[in-house]
């Protein structure tokens, strides 16, 4: 059961930063969703790539903390 408050389309930038994966996403590269919104699922078992984020406790991402690696 979702909380009450939270707001399923809306998360505020001042909001804590939070990382999701399970979408499948086509980019070529990682993209940052929001200033504090990122997935780290980037289809590696359909040919994608493995995608981590180096957090160092920032609030907004940053596109340098990015690693990823290739599928082969």
């Amino acid at each position: 059961m979702m909380d009450e408050n939270i707001n399923p389309i809306f998360y505020s930038k001042d909001a804590p930063p939070v990382f999701f994966g399970h979408y499948w996403l086509d980019d070529p590269y990682p993209v940052v969703q929001a200033v504090n919104v990122i997935c780290l699922n980037y289809s590696i078992a359909k040919g994608g790539s493995l995608v981590a984020y180096r957090w160092n406790g920032e609030e907004q991402i940053n596109n340098d903390h990015f690693v990823s690696v290739k599928y082969k």
